[in-house]
């Protein structure tokens, strides 16, 4: 079953999330939300092992994309990536 989900990221980690995302040949965009001095790299659909690499990659658990209201949302940039 896949799930949308999002990471969130300091502006100076970005750059290398952005860097190493450049391999995993993942679907992303990054977002920053209302109110926050961090970025979001946001996956709109990761299977179970995707998530578990992207767990490994950004040290943390991923939360939940869907439960964000989308009048809470802000698209700062947005940039899908595909290499498949």
């Amino acid at each position: 079953m896949e799930k949308a989900v999002y990471f969130s990221v300091s502006w100076r980690d970005a750059a290398e999330f952005t860097n190493k995302l450049k391999q995993s040949g993942l679907r992303y965009s990054i977002e920053q939300f209302p109110g926050s001095k961090s970025l979001a790299f946001v996956f709109p659909q990761v299977s179970m092992s995707q998530y578990v690499y992207l767990y490994v990659l950004f040290g943390s658990d991923g939360i939940d994309y869907q439960r964000k209201k989308s009048s809470e949302r802000k698209n700062f940039w947005s940039r899908w990536r595909s290499d498949g």
